[in-house]
């Protein structure tokens, strides 16, 4: 999923086999937090083999399985901390369910847990399989991180080998979400189909490790680098010959919504062997466009009124071409007096501020200033950025898959696109289906966790039928 300017994060759990026979602790806890008008899925796993450990993640982020420093259980009582976000969670066991606060940045809210046992949803796939697999690991170019991934691969000749990349946010090689795997699921759907396909832990994710300057500090041009080390490992995969004749094999690239631009980015390069790539609810245009869009969404849950949060916006569009434009020299009065000038120019003051109230925020120019004055890192990269350039420079076929109700990318602007690059894009926009392809109802991100459906039938059926037209 594409990034938001602010995002909050949560703990990440797996499902618990042992509940009977290991510390009440054990397991997996799930519930919501409201922050500020926000409500976030949160999910924690805790493990105690070999020491206590905690793992984090919020779904509607992106974020999965993010380990934390500190894990502590004293009888009842637990806590977690993320020193890297700033995060704690305090909590005491009562009956059946943590009872607790969440933390961060020195602001606290109510968080009760609930434990659940996770059972494996209808399409994740469940051996024996009809086909190989394989544990890989390999280096990216500079040498910093080692990544860890699963290839697997008919026990025929190959029809072409398809490397998986995943969205916003650090994910595990099967693109975790709540308890979906979509990753997974594209991978057991497309060996199946005489397809080898490469899918791989993310920097900070699974089983990949590195420099903690490499995981904590990547940028945007460091996953276009990875992504090169993907193709590379799995050409080196058909090299080495899981079966006869299997080197030489045409790669495909597959990306879901911000994997989508690397996967085009990398198709824009005439990397040798590369010869088409899939963008799955593609992120394919201006990275600046799709935070303001957001932001936007985002500001009328607050201020439930269009004319206000318009009058917001403009705030928003200042504020960020400030940030953009900040000079390191700028001194932190001179920025606070910018911001000043800014809300100056508001033409709902009140109206705005009352809304803001509510969420406990009450010196508006205050909340300002701190959330805009350092667009910095990944986030400059990501407003920075537009996918439509390697688009437009993409010499190789390309299929987007986009469902009519994503409330994440727009399909307007997609279509929009895709119309004018006909000569290289098919566009498929199936009905009634979000930005995880899964056909839905209210289609919000909440409801991402709720369907049974990890990708819907037709999302799958454009897939391979665009893939076989490619690889007959």
């Amino acid at each position: 999923m594409l990034h938001r300017l602010i995002a909050l994060l949560a703990f990440a759990l797996s499902s618990s086999l042992w509940a009977q026979t290991q510390p009440w602790f054990v397991g997996n806890w799930t519930g919501e937090l409201n922050a500020f008008g926000t409500r976030l899925t949160l999910t924690f796993h805790l493990v105690d083999s070999p020491s206590t450990k905690a793992y984090m993640s919020v779904p509607m982020q992106g974020a999965s399985r993010i380990p934390a420093d500190e894990c502590s259980v004293k009888g009842k009582s637990l806590r977690i901390a993320l020193s890297a976000f700033n995060i704690q969670y305090e909590a005491q066991f009562q009956g059946d369910s943590l009872i607790g606060t969440f933390t961060q940045a020195g602001r606290s809210f109510p968080l009760a847990l609930a434990k659940r046992l996770d059972q494996p949803l209808p399409q994740t796939p469940k051996a024996p399989f009809p086909y190989g697999t394989r544990e890989v690991q390999f280096h990216s170019l500079d040498g910093r991180i080692r990544f860890a991934g699963t290839f697997t691969y008919p026990k025929q000749k190959a029809r072409a080998c398809i490397v998986l990349f995943s969205g916003s946010g650090t994910q595990d090689r099967d693109e975790r979400i709540g308890e979906h795997v979509p990753f997974a699921v594209w991978a057991d759907t497309l060996t199946r189909l005489g397809f080898a396909v490469l899918r791989v832990d993310d920097r900070g994710a699974g089983l990949t490790i590195g420099q903690a300057a490499a995981i904590q500090n990547t940028r945007l041009n460091d996953l276009f680098s990875d992504g090169l080390a993907y193709i590379k490992a799995v050409q080196s995969q058909a090299e080495s010959g899981w079966n006869s004749d299997s080197s030489g094999l045409p790669i495909y690239l597959i990306g879901h919504s911000q994997g989508a631009a690397i996967a085009t980015h990398l198709l824009a390069q005439n990397h040798p062997g590369v010869k088409g790539a899939i963008g799955l609810s593609p992120w394919a245009y201006s990275g600046l466009k799709v935070n303001r869009e957001q932001n936007f969404a985002s500001s009328m849950v607050v201020l439930k009124d269009s004319s206000l949060t318009e009058d917001f916006m403009a705030m928003h569009d200042q504020l960020i071409q400030l940030s953009l434009n900040r000079s390191i020299q700028t001194s932190e009065e001179e920025w606070i007096e910018s911001v000043e000038q800014v809300w100056a120019s508001c033409s709902h003051p009140k109206a705005i501020r009352k809304a803001f109230q509510k969420l406990g925020i009450r010196d508006m120019p205050a909340y300002l200033s701190a959330q805009y004055k350092q667009i910095e890192g990944f986030m400059l990269d990501f407003i920075s950025f537009d996918p439509l350039i390697d688009i437009q420079s993409a010499q190789s076929p390309i299929l987007w898959v986009q469902g009519s109700n994503d409330v994440q990318v727009q399909a307007n602007e997609l279509k929009a696109i895709a119309l004018a690059n006909s000569q290289k894009i098919e566009y498929v926009e199936l009905a009634g289906y979000n930005h995880l392809l899964q056909p839905c109802n209210s289609c919000t991100v909440d409801e991402y966790f709720q369907i049974e459906t990890t990708i819907g039938e037709d999302a799958i059926q454009a897939v391979c039928e665009w893939l076989l037209k490619q690889n007959p």
